[in-house]
């Protein structure tokens, strides 16, 4: 039978940097939240392995680059903790609790910064207060193989080197600013810019999402100075950071300060990272530099991950290409509420590869047309093995047809000689506690239009972690 067309819907689009959310290895559980900088009683809660065992560059809280800035000691907060961005850049101390044994010995600290979103799924899903370490952090207070260790948490002060930078992007209609390095609390909640000339007045920039700051406001041609309101309320400003001569992508400023020193530092340009909010190990050698971050309402908690889009920029608005061409994109990550990705809003956060073939780059964000298609996709479905012998971790991906995945099912041939099903653990990874090990794996899986296939002996029964497999996959 064949399958009709969906119709064009309008929406937006923006040209924007890509973010990349990636839980890490180890989940830790908070049952409340200390919002208090200065040094606190610790306080008890639990911690349990995810199993994933690379760190990866970007985040949902905007930093260019996290390893490069704080080093290994990163965490992603689950949305309790993540606050839409607002405990970006907040730090932590966090020690194993000496009652179990699979603590370190000596029960040391690790002292981490807040740079990442653990997305809704497994252990990040709501109501959890929620960390999710890397794995050189994680095993600087617990053995690796712990799976759960009760942990001593406590919000601290940042200990930071140097200035707190200022990366500037966008267009002269449209300025992005990225805060990062900020010692004391860490976290940003009020930014103010001014000028010195026809903007000679405190300006409030909006939170764009994490550390990125926004505003239209015509700063081309003024002598800059920034006004910061951290997490605690303290409040600092820096007159003058930039001379009215700065320029996109060659600003840099040094201004001194009684608290702080403030850099404006350069900027980054737009790039795609690796890693993402769907759990694709490397999104552009998969699907290329034409992938999409999606809104709440079309990612739907990971649901959507995988799915492919036909959009076109609406021909009503004159910054679209002649000919308003179509572009194919597939749902690799998400745009976190904040500026246009917050709700109700149906969203689409493109690379600028992408955006720059519907339409001009200095547009900034324009009204599309969109409609979901199908996923063609050449070769056959990939099955990722990661975990240990008593958790599982299952990522799965090059998904034809619907794209998306919404159940899967294993099948062993041994003592699992029956279809288990799996728990989506966040985006496109799938989790269960089931023993797999020494089973010849098959798998069913059903796509997001409710179509089922079944991959017979996908993994034979000397499968290892760390080794992906190959199933059937969706003919159109």
């Amino acid at each position: 039978m064949k399958r009709r067309s969906k119709p064009l819907r309008a929406g937006c689009v923006v040209a924007a940097q890509r973010r990349a959310i990636v839980p890490c290895l180890a989940a830790i559980h908070t049952p409340s939240e200390l919002l208090c900088a200065k040094a606190q009683q610790l306080r008890s809660t639990t911690t349990v392995q995810h199993l994933y065992h690379d760190l990866y560059q970007g985040g949902a809280c905007g930093f260019e680059n996290p390893i490069k800035e704080y080093g290994l000691h990163t965490v992603a907060l689950s949305s309790l903790l993540y606050k839409n961005g607002s405990n970006c850049g907040a730090c932590y101390e966090i020690k194993c609790d000496s009652k179990n044994k699979m603590c370190k010995p000596g029960t040391p600290s690790i002292f981490v910064t807040a740079t990442n979103y653990c997305p809704p799924g497994g252990w990040c899903s709501p109501p959890a207060r929620h960390f999710d370490l890397s794995e050189p952090a994680f095993t600087q207070i617990a053995e690796h193989a712990a799976g759960v260790v009760p942990i001593l948490f406590r919000r601290v002060h940042c200990k930071k080197q140097g200035g707190i930078k200022f990366t500037v992007t966008g267009s002269p209609n449209f300025n992005l600013v990225s805060i990062s390095n900020v010692g004391g609390a860490g976290s940003v909640k009020k930014v103010e810019v001014k000028g010195d000339k026809k903007l000679n007045y405190w300006t409030e920039l909006n939170r764009n999402w994490g550390t990125k700051w926004d505003t239209d406001a015509t700063l081309v041609g003024e002598a800059l100075s920034f006004r910061i309101t951290t997490g605690d309320g303290r409040t600092i400003v820096s007159s003058n950071v930039a001379p009215n001569s700065w320029q996109f992508g060659i600003l840099r400023a040094l201004v001194s300060s009684s608290v702080l020193i403030l850099v404006l530092a350069l900027p980054i340009a737009n790039a795609l990272t690796i890693g993402g909010a769907c759990g694709f190990e490397d999104p552009i050698k998969e699907y290329g530099l034409h992938t999409v971050a999606l809104s709440s309402l079309l990612y739907k908690n990971g649901s959507n991950c995988g799915a492919c889009y036909e959009i076109k920029c609406d021909n009503k608005n004159k910054m679209c290409k002649p000919g308003t061409p179509s572009i194919f994109v597939t749902a690799t990550n998400y745009c976190p509420p904040g500026g246009w990705c917050s709700p109700p809003a149906r969203h689409f956060d493109l690379s600028e590869p992408a955006f720059t073939q519907i339409a001009e780059y200095a547009a900034g964000v324009v009204p599309i047309l969109f409609r979901r298609v199908h996923c063609k996709k050449q070769g056959r479905i990939k099955f990722t093995l990661t975990g240990s012998p008593n958790f599982n971790l299952v990522s799965i991906s090059n998904v034809g047809g619907a794209g998306s995945v919404k159940k899967v099912e294993v099948k062993g041939d041994n003592k699992l000689n029956y279809w288990t099903e799996l728990k989506r653990n966040w985006g496109t990874k799938w989790d269960t506690d089931a023993t797999l090990v020494g089973e010849t794996l098959s798998f069913r899986i059903t796509t997001g239009d409710g179509r089922t296939i079944v991959s017979s002996n996908v993994a034979p029964n000397s499968w290892q972690f760390g080794h992906t497999y190959e199933g059937k996959n969706f003919r159109l």
